[in-house]
């Protein structure tokens, strides 16, 4: 099979008021997806989210053994383990049922000041390689907040960190102090080298960038596709929420009318259209496409969606990735 792909996940409960629980969230819904990556010889790389394992062997919670043994199961069949981090978790409380947060002020890394955030980003990087039993070489930043590179670029340094896979090219947002990042400049849809700069390619950088690929799609195209994800009662699995409530009717109507930029994901499309825009990347045969998922919102049509991909795509681990560049 000559068409490559990249199948990552964010492996993490939801960052909101209502955590949801990792049985509902995280285990059952990824045990789903080992169902059809060993029934297709699939693999994919699920970014996890460290800062909340801590607070597991903080707490001495057995959802920590848990989601060890299946990050196990997860590597024995091919696929990879990587570093993921909100640091919000830092300002988490269990109560003995669930978790609350003082404050969502630490959702990017850069709310540490420089020490903190090594130290933070080291903690993190140990903590996965306990749970999980291997080594971790790539990262994904939460909510894809890795500008500015400084700080984080040093960390990776300590770290032993070679890939990072935080770029979503074209996409930007300013919605401090949870979210900043500005990928309006970036056209690259493989895997590249960078230095200093994730945005910008450096023939013999030290740093490996994989792009999570974006596309333009129309809003009347997302409505007709909200309506079929409506009426075949589209539901996700996981049992919290996310942080930020849905955006106001004036501003999805505006939508409506313009074409959005999207990060391509199994998730939330309607299969036929789902086919049709995965369809259009792997025939360019200078992408790689990166496909972006979470565990907790996976559904019974999302699952359709990734055994196609499954189906006529050979994916990729963190190796074979870093074997392309």
């Amino acid at each position: 099979m000559n068409r490559h792909c990249v199948l990552t996940f964010d492996y993490e409960l939801f960052l909101g008021e209502e955590t949801g629980t990792a049985l509902r969230s995280i285990i059952e819904p990824t045990d789903r997806i080992i169902e059809l990556f060993k029934k297709h010889e699939s693999k994919g790389i699920f970014y996890v989210d460290a800062g909340y394992l801590l607070k597991l062997k903080e707490y001495n919670h057995s959802d920590l053994e848990a989601i060890g043994n299946q990050l196990r199961e997860l590597i024995s069949i091919g696929s990879s383990v990587e570093l993921h981090i909100h640091p919000q978790w830092l300002d988490a409380v269990f109560d003995g049922d669930n978790w609350s947060f003082s404050s969502f002020d630490k959702f990017r890394l850069h709310s540490l000041n420089s020490d903190r955030l090594t130290c933070y980003f080291l903690q993190c990087k140990q903590v996965l390689e306990e749970t999980s039993g291997a080594p971790v070489r790539g990262f994904r930043a939460g909510g894809w907040c890795l500008q500015p590179f400084k700080e984080i670029g040093e960390a990776f340094d300590k770290a032993g960190i070679v890939l990072d896979s935080s770029v979503t090219p074209g996409l930007v947002k300013n919605n401090l102090p949870h979210h900043y990042y500005n990928y309006s400049g970036v056209i690259h849809d493989n895997v590249y080298r960078f230095e200093s700069d994730p945005c910008e390619e450096v023939i013999k950088g030290k740093f490996r960038e994989l792009p999570v690929t974006t596309h333009k799609i129309h809003g009347m195209t997302l409505f007709l596709n909200a309506l079929m994800l409506r009426k075949y009662n589209n539901r996700v699995f996981g049992d919290g929420r996310g942080l930020y409530k849905a955006d106001g009717l004036a501003k999805k109507f505006r939508r409506i009318f313009a074409y959005n930029m999207r990060t391509l994901s199994v998730e939330g499309m309607f299969p036929a259209l789902f086919r049709y825009e995965y369809e259009k990347q792997v025939k360019n045969t200078n992408c790689l496409p990166c496909l972006v998922m979470h565990p907790k919102t996976i559904s019974e049509l999302a699952l359709m969606n990734l055994e196609y991909v499954c189906r006529t795509s050979s994916t990729l681990s963190t190796a074979e990735v870093l074997d392309r560049s």
